[in-house]
């Protein structure tokens, strides 16, 4: 920790269903409630946390007790097993060991999408859920640039129904409200590409021109 007085401030939303935290939503300015939240009480939250305030991370959390499948006649430690594999959030956490153990003090990866290796250091897996407080700026940068465009949007009278998708997301089949935009499956959609964490920063670095620490 940098002081006694510091504040690490994470953010979670509980679900009632799977949700995915996928970072690359953030190119396209979709699902950046946490990020909005969290971005707004480093900025602004000194009043309630004081002056010295670090964001740690936003977190998708099950907020239900889902079933398990496992096999016949399993034991109480194999179902318990199964059924705290549900329990693990989906996000971003701030790359520092000490605030992730007070996320999780074991750092097995049952609560949080971070574990550590025998060593003790951050194991770095393909999704590599850590990210340094430099990228976490980064992305903040780009947060309050897609609010600012959508603004300006909405300024201009720019309200098109252009709905976001891809070969296996569209959101019109079970959207009840295609009668009111009068989109048709012919119509435009923006379509989604997937990126990992690693290029979505790599994208945020070149079209920021900037260089991390």
């Amino acid at each position: 920790m940098k002081t006694a007085k510091a504040s690490y401030i994470r953010i979670i939303d509980y679900k009632t269903g799977k949700k995915e935290f996928k970072l690359s939503d953030v190119l396209y300015g979709l699902n950046m409630q946490m990020l909005i939240y969290l971005s707004a009480i480093a900025k602004n939250g000194s009043v309630k946390y004081g002056n010295d305030i670090h964001p740690s991370g936003v977190l998708y959390m099950p907020s239900t007790v889902t079933s398990v499948t496992v096999p016949p006649y399993a034991d109480e430690k194999v179902i318990k097993n199964e059924h705290d594999k549900n329990l693990r959030m989906s996000g971003i956490v701030l790359d520092e060991i000490q605030v992730l153990r007070g996320m999780e003090e074991k750092l097995e990866g049952k609560y949080i999408p971070v574990s550590v290796d025998k060593k003790g250091d951050i194991k770095k897996t393909s999704k590599n859920y850590v990210i340094s407080n430099h990228q976490l700026n980064m992305i903040f940068n780009k947060v309050e640039q897609k609010i600012s465009e959508m603004s300006e949007a909405l300024d201009d009278g720019n309200i098109s129904a252009i709905p976001t998708g891809n070969d296996s997301l569209n959101p019109c089949k079970w959207c009840v409200y295609n009668a009111l935009c009068g989109h048709t499956d012919k119509d435009k959609i923006t379509c989604l590409e997937r990126f990992d964490k690693e290029e979505v920063i790599a994208m945020l670095k070149e079209e920021q021109g900037e260089e991390e620490n």
